[in-house]
């Protein structure tokens, strides 16, 4: 079963592809707990998602700055928090035992992060960025 879901998307396919491949490899780690080797797949999503949301970040705040979003600045500094954030915690985390239990925080930090960042953030944005498109 796959952690994406209709309710997160946003209306804007380039932003809901993305958001969906985000949540795509964290639905791996997802299946991989459940399988019971979880650890064996932090690393490659935590080094997965800090690479990706560099890229995905551009896309969205590029998108935000051609139709004057207002709320730019604070979204970047948000952003910005997240790759601080993703990074450090890597590094923590990958500075420890990785047991079952590091595993199901990670994926739920994660998603808990996603969730209320899409739910909340993007989904403000992209309605302002839609009524813009119309016009």
């Amino acid at each position: 079963m796959s952690i994406w879901s209709k309710t997160m998307m946003v209306g804007i396919p380039e932003i809901d592809n993305e958001h969906k491949t985000l949540i795509d490899q964290i639905d791996v780690l997802y299946h991989a707990m459940k399988e019971g080797h979880g650890e064996t797949e932090i690393e490659k999503t935590l080094d997965f998602i800090e690479g990706y949301v560099h890229t995905h970040f551009r896309h969205e705040e590029a998108l935000y700055k051609k139709y004057n979003y207002p709320g730019l600045a604070d979204h970047h500094r948000i952003h910005e928090g997240f790759r601080v954030e993703i990074k450090a915690y890597r590094r923590e985390i990958l500075s420890k035992p990785i047991t079952p239990s590091v595993a199901i925080e990670v994926n739920k930090i994660l998603m808990d992060w996603l969730r209320h960042h899409i739910g909340n953030e993007d989904k403000k944005a992209s309605k302002f960025l839609l009524e813009q498109m119309k016009q």
